[in-house]
């Protein structure tokens, strides 16, 4: 079996800065062979017994550039028992393809900008931006144009979280951006470009990976009372004001089960208005789930209004009929999201609501208020629908519709 060990180059001599290459050093029998590693040292900034860079050498990269040495010893491991398993003879010429990373292989920026490609192309136009910010943070951190996907080690991941934290984000930002950069991680060991064996995240094999759990903290709530919901019923609005157009979407989400705004932006009079009922597949979900929403008096009232003002097309003024582009759509329901936001917060703060008012805060309290009622979690999370299928899986069973039928009606307190 073939021996792996660091040490520095000793073919060449000491370098004008006084350095020498750090290399892996292959041992086979009686043949030996040099793999560099694009690193260089003086001589009295590496220890040779214990085959680590030492302290003084960087105070603060040292620890970081011992644990791309110790995963490549471990990739060394991993490709020898491959080799083994397959019944490949052992060759340096063999070894060092799988070692050394093809020069076309996508790093991580890279994989990064494919992978938001691939989302726009499907019109996952928010995941994408998601991968697009993500990206952007992880480049301001390396300050590189690109990123081995063999460089992504625990130790690295530990300096971006604290990179993140000096930066000003929140922990629940911290952990938002993590979790994409390990779906990215996973995405890419699935179609070849990482190594699953040296995972830099935690999980039931690899027990000494990073971490980021502990980041995330339980937002503040976010449901409305019934009495500060009533405040928003009873407010009068100038017709046609951006404040009735507020209101009335909010309070809209709140009696359609939730509805995402993105979906009531998108809702029509001749498609998704069907009888007694709103019929429409929630945009977000990544397993297409239909919902048909009973028109209860308040959802009707709600759409006696809006036919007033817009009898065809969207029922919302949200989108118009010659936005065909559905990335452009997407731009627009951001736009307006955040200008009705801005609405409501102001409306919030006028009837002295303690909860800053959002269109989110309309699918909270629809929740809120069901369980208020003693409706059970299951009926309700089948209501709101969801985007994970382990979720989908155990919640998502399929009620009557005569009892969602009678459940929305919990929904109005007039």
């Amino acid at each position: 079996m073939p021996t792996f060990t660091h040490i520095l180059d000793p073919r060449s001599p000491l370098k004008k800065d006084g350095t020498r290459a750090l290399v892996l050093r292959v041992t086979d029998r009686n043949s030996r062979s040099y793999i560099p590693t694009s690193i260089s040292l003086k001589p009295e900034h590496w220890d040779s017994s214990s085959g680590k860079i030492k302290r003084a050498h960087d105070p603060i990269t040292y620890k970081e550039l011992n644990a791309n040495l110790a995963n490549q010893l471990a990739r060394c491991e991993v490709i020898v028992s491959d080799m083994s398993m397959n019944k490949i003879p052992f060759t340096i010429a063999y070894f060092r393809s799988k070692l050394l990373v093809p020069k076309d292989m996508p790093g991580v920026m890279e994989y990064f900008d494919q992978t938001i490609r691939q989302l726009r192309e499907r019109k996952n136009f928010g995941n994408a931006k998601v991968y697009y910010h993500t990206k952007n943070t992880l480049k301001r951190f390396s300050k590189q144009n690109d990123v081995p996907f063999q460089e992504i080690t625990p130790i690295y991941l530990q300096n971006l979280e604290s990179f993140l934290i000096k930066e000003g984000c929140s922990g629940n930002t911290i952990h938002h951006y993590m979790r994409t950069l390990r779906a990215l991680y996973y995405r890419a060991v699935e179609n070849g470009f990482a190594n699953a064996d040296l995972n830099p995240f935690y999980n039931k094999y690899t027990r000494k990976g990073y971490r980021f759990s502990h980041l995330q903290k339980a937002t503040s709530k976010r449901a409305l009372s019934k009495e500060d919901l009533k405040k928003i019923i009873s407010l009068k609005t100038s017709p046609m004001s951006k404040e009735e157009d507020a209101k009335l979407i909010f309070l809209f989400s709140y009696y359609a089960w939730g509805m995402n705004i993105i979906d009531i932006a998108k809702l029509r009079w001749d498609k998704n208005i069907q009888g007694d009922y709103i019929v429409y597949a929630r945009t977000k979900t990544r397993y297409t789930k239909s919902f048909r929403i009973p028109i209860i008096q308040p959802i009707q009232e709600i759409l006696d209004l809006c036919r007033e003002y817009s009898p065809k097309g969207y029922v919302f003024q949200i989108l118009k009929d010659d936005i065909k582009d559905e990335a452009k759509q997407y731009v627009r329901i951001r736009t307006e999201t955040r200008l009705v936001n801005r609405v409501l917060k102001q409306m919030g703060e006028d009837l002295r609501i303690p909860i800053p008012l959002t269109t989110y805060v309309a699918r909270h309290t629809f929740a809120s208020i069901l369980k208020s009622h003693g409706t059970s979690a299951s009926i309700i999370k089948e209501m709101m629908g969801h985007t994970k299928e382990e979720t989908t899986v155990i919640y998502l069973k399929e009620f009557e519709n005569e009892t969602l039928d009678k459940t929305s009606e919990l929904l109005n307190l007039k």
